[in-house]
C-alpha cells in the first residue's frame, strides 16, 4: 500500500541490481500533469517504457487527492504482471526478457516541494531463486622472478610474472568449474582451469613467466573466460593494467617541487619586492635506473631566458636531490621560471614529460616608493588561487579558487606584459571554494598570470601554455 500524492512517483522496482548499474524494472504512479501509471525497465539508468495506464485503463480513475492504495508487481520469468488497487491492469502480462534476477524494494521521487512518502507493507510472494555467484577481478599485481611485488617498472628482457587477486560473492555452494586467462596486449599468454568458487572468498591466481617487452602494454585478466558461470553481474570480472617496460639501464628524474629562498630562510615568507635577493632550489628525485647515471646539467629559465645551469656529475636510482641557484635580484612584476633537469637530453630517460617544473611569482614595487595601485598579496587561505589543472596546459586550464570572507572577487588572465587577456569573473562571492576554466587555445604558446583580487588582497597564479 502507498500514499498517492500529485508531486511524487511512489514506484515498486523488481529485479534491482545493486551493483550500480541502475537496473531494473518499476511499476510506478505518476500523477501530476501526466495523470498515469507506469510500467517501465531502466537499463544502465535508462528507461524504456514497457506499458502505460491512463484515465479509465486505471481502476477507479486518477486519484484527486492523497490517499492510500495497493500497487502490486508480479514478475515471473520473463512475465510481468501490474496491479492497481487488486485489479490486473490492461494488456498484463507483458514480456521481457532483458533483466532475470536481483533483489525488490520502493522507491520514491520527489517533486513540487513534497517532503515525504509512507509505504506500508511490501509484501513478498514465493520464494527467491538461489543468489548467482558474482566474480571479481580486483587487482593486478607485478611481481619479479624472485616472485615479490616489484617496486620500479620492468625492463627489457626481465622475467616478470602476474597476480591476480580476486573474490567470489554471493552464491550457493561450490560454483562449475572456470577458466582464467591473462590477455597480453590482447593475445592470450595464460590460461588456467580453476575448479569451483565458493562464496565470500578471497583467491589469488598467478601466472607463469612472461619476457618483458619495451614499450607500454595491457595486462588483462579475465574471470570465467567461458561464460560457464551464472552470475549477478557480468561486468566486473575483467581487469585491465596498463603499464611500461624501460630500455635496460635508462634512468626517470622527477622534478618535484620549488622554492623562492633567501639567505636566512626557506621557503620565501612574505612579499617580494623589487630590488629583493632570491635564491631559487630544486627538490628532484631519480626514481628509476641501474648504475650511476653519468654526468646531465640542471638548468632553470628566468622569463623564458637562461638564467641558471650547473652540471651534475652523476647520481644512483632511488636518490633524492636539491639544487639552488646563486643571488637573483627581483624587479617589478611577475616572473616566471621553469627548472629542467638534464635539459641537454645527455641521460637516456624513460619519459621525459616528468623532468621539468614550472612556478612563478609577482615582486611588488619597492618598499620605499609610495604604493597604492595593486592590492597586496593574499596571505594562506585568506583569498587565494589554490589550484591549476593541469599545468602546463593546452587548450583549457581549470582554476581553483577560495575566499574566507564575502565580497565582490575578480579573477583574470594576464600574459607575461601584463597585458590582460579575459576576465574569468567578476561579482559578488560568498565565502567558499569555486573553479573557473580558461579556453586558451586560441592564444600563442607561453606563459601567462591568472590574478584573483577582491577584499583588498591578490593572489596569483603562473600558467604555461605550450603549443
Amino acid at each position: 500500500y502507498t500514499t498517492v500524492g500529485t508531486g511524487i512517483y511512489h514506484t515498486l522496482v523488481a529485479r534491482w541490481d545493486t551493483t550500480g548499474a541502475q537496473q531494473f524494472y518499476a511499476l510506478r504512479t505518476d500523477f501530476d500533469a501526466d495523470q498515469r501509471i507506469q510500467l517501465r525497465r531502466y537499463f544502465n539508468a535508462n528507461p524504456t517504457d514497457i506499458a502505460t495506464w491512463t484515465g479509465a485503463q486505471i481502476p477507479g480513475g486518477v486519484p484527486t487527492s492523497n490517499s492510500w492504495h495497493h500497487i502490486a508487481l508480479k514478475v515471473q520469468g520473463d512475465q510481468l504482471w501490474a496491479y492497481w488497487d487488486h485489479q490486473l491492469l490492461p494488456g498484463c502480462p507483458y514480456t521481457d526478457a532483458v533483466l532475470s534476477r536481483g533483489f525488490f524494494g520502493g522507491y520514491v521521487f520527489v517533486m513540487a516541494g513534497q517532503a515525504q512518502t509512507l509505504i506500508d507493507d511490501i509484501l513478498v510472494i514465493g520464494e527467491a531463486g538461489p543468489q548467482p555467484f558474482d566474480l571479481v577481478a580486483q587487482n593486478n599485481v607485478m611481481l619479479n622472478q624472485n616472485l615479490q611485488p616489484m617496486t620500479i617498472r620492468a625492463e627489457v628482457g626481465q622475467t616478470v610474472y602476474f597476480r591476480l587477486d580476486w573474490e567470489a560473492l554471493n552464491g550457493t555452494g561450490t560454483s562449475p568449474p572456470f577458466t582464467i586467462r591473462l590477455n597480453m596486449d590482447g593475445t592470450p599468454i595464460f590460461s588456467a582451469n580453476h575448479p569451483g568458487a565458493t562464496p565470500n572468498t578471497a583467491y589469488q591466481t598467478q601466472s607463469t613467466a612472461w619476457t618483458a617487452t619495451l614499450g607500454q602494454h595491457v595486462a588483462q585478466w579475465i574471470l570465467d573466460f567461458s561464460n560457464t558461470v551464472i552470475e549477478g553481474n557480468e561486468n566486473n570480472n575483467a581487469l585491465a593494467d596498463t603499464f611500461l617496460v624501460l630500455p635496460v639501464g635508462s634512468f626517470d628524474f622527477q622534478a618535484d617541487s620549488t622554492w623562492i629562498t633567501d639567505t636566512a630562510q626557506d621557503p620565501w615568507e612574505g612579499d617580494i619586492h623589487a630590488g629583493d635577493s632570491l635564491r631559487f632550489k630544486l627538490f628532484w628525485s631519480v626514481p628509476l635506473g641501474s648504475g650511476n647515471s653519468g654526468p646531465f646539467n640542471v638548468a632553470m629559465t628566468m622569463d623564458f631566458e637562461n638564467y641558471y645551469l650547473t652540471t651534475v656529475p652523476g647520481v644512483t636510482p632511488q636518490s633524492q636531490n636539491t639544487t639552488t641557484t646563486g643571488i637573483y635580484v627581483a624587479t617589478e612584476g611577475f616572473h616566471f621560471f621553469e627548472w629542467v633537469v638534464d635539459s641537454g637530453n645527455w641521460i637516456e630517460e624513460f619519459s621525459e614529460g616528468n623532468n621539468t617544473t614550472l612556478d612563478g611569482f609577482e615582486a611588488l614595487p619597492f618598499v620605499g616608493l609610495p604604493w597604492d595601485p595593486s592590492a597586496p598579496a593574499a596571505q594562506p587561505g585568506d583569498l587565494d588561487i589554490v589550484g591549476a589543472y593541469p599545468n602546463p596546459f593546452n587548450p583549457t586550464v581549470t582554476l581553483r579558487y577560495q575566499n574566507q570572507e564575502p565580497g565582490h572577487l575578480r579573477l583574470a588572465v594576464y600574459d607575461a606584459a601584463g597585458r590582460l587577456i579575459t576576465v574569468l569573473a567578476d561579482g559578488f562571492h560568498a565565502p567558499g571554494s569555486w573553479t573557473a576554466v580558461w579556453e586558451g587555445g586560441k592564444m600563442a604558446g607561453g606563459a601567462y598570470f591568472a590574478v584573483l583580487e577582491g577584499n583588498g588582497r591578490r593572489s596569483v597564479q603562473p600558467l604555461l601554455l605550450v603549443k
